[in-house]
């Protein structure tokens, strides 16, 4: 038996003259009025399919924030499992009607009601309205790189192998879909190799932090840790990238601001594994509100 149909879509939100809004689309095959959403493709991680099938359908690209939940229903007898993320609006082109999607509104969250076809969606879109502003900071593990016995040279030189290579740039969708303005990473090689793909994507530099890389975090622990919780503590959307002797620190310098799981990266990353933990004023303080976990598998 096939396993469920798996899509992805996003709950996008702006201020407007009446108060908060979200976006819907008219589905023509379907003469539906709903959230954006679709299938993922062949190997596409979840993040990555929101974003894209958002833009696909609105000509917007999105900025992913606090994961919503999973909607499940059937289709023609088949489960279907919809991942959904609250967003907002990152860049915006002109809308052009297409067999998919022919038309596109945004109607006020207290009037949702009226217009969405499926009640299934207002849930979802309360449940976006009600969350705190928010921006994401995603702890990053390098990808695959070269075995430390196969390089002749000093570890802060060791590249990435060939397959981590092509894992840095699977990554780069996943990453987009969060909208980073700050790319940060450890200045050793595999490190820098990881995010810059998604630095290029998105014609950015990498800020390249000595006190995350292995030797200086072995030396001065608290230094790494001082340099993670002040990018945690700025109000903008970024990546860091590291290595796994040094996450553990970085995590624990992050675990000040309420809401962390403490318990979190018990479980080491694997190379290329991240961590998304999204960042917002809740009850006046400045704490995270909700945490994803991700690998390349």
């Amino acid at each position: 038996m096939a396993g469920p149909i798996q899509a992805a879509g996003v709950v996008l939100l702006r201020a407007g003259k009446s108060g908060l809004e979200t976006l819907l689309v008219h589905r023509p095959r379907h003469d539906d009025w709903s959230l954006p959403k679709g299938k993922l493709d062949s190997g596409e991680a979840w993040p990555a399919a929101a974003a894209r099938e958002c833009e696909e359908e609105t000509s917007m690209r999105p900025r992913l924030g606090v994961p919503l939940g999973v909607q499940t229903y059937k289709v023609e007898g088949r489960p279907k499992e919809v991942r959904y993320w609250a967003a907002t609006v990152a860049e915006q082109s002109p809308f052009r009607p297409n067999k998919e999607v022919d038309e596109i509104r945004w109607v006020p969250v207290k009037e949702v009601r009226k217009w969405t076809t499926y009640r299934r969606d207002v849930r979802f879109v309360k449940k976006a309205a009600s969350l705190p502003a928010s921006d994401p900071l995603i702890l990053l593990r390098h990808t695959t790189s070269i075995k430390r016995g196969s390089f002749k040279g000093p570890d802060a030189g060791r590249p990435l192998s060939k397959a981590g290579v092509a894992e840095a740039k699977r990554l780069v969708a996943s990453l987009e879909a969060y909208d980073p303005e700050k790319i940060y990473s450890s200045d050793w090689v595999r490190c820098t190799e990881t995010v810059r793909p998604v630095a290029k994507a998105r014609k950015q530099r990498v800020v390249s932090l000595p006190a995350l890389n292995e030797d200086a975090h072995e030396k001065n622990p608290k230094a790494a840790m001082r340099r993670t919780r002040a990018i945690a503590e700025r109000p903008v959307s970024a990546v860091i990238c590291g290595h796994r002797p040094v996450l553990p620190d970085m995590m624990s310098a992050i675990q000040s601001l309420a809401g962390v799981d403490k318990g979190l990266v018990q479980e080491p990353l694997a190379m290329g594994e991240y961590i998304v933990l999204h960042r917002g004023r809740s009850k006046g303080k400045w704490r995270v509100i909700a945490t994803e976990r991700y690998s390349l598998d």
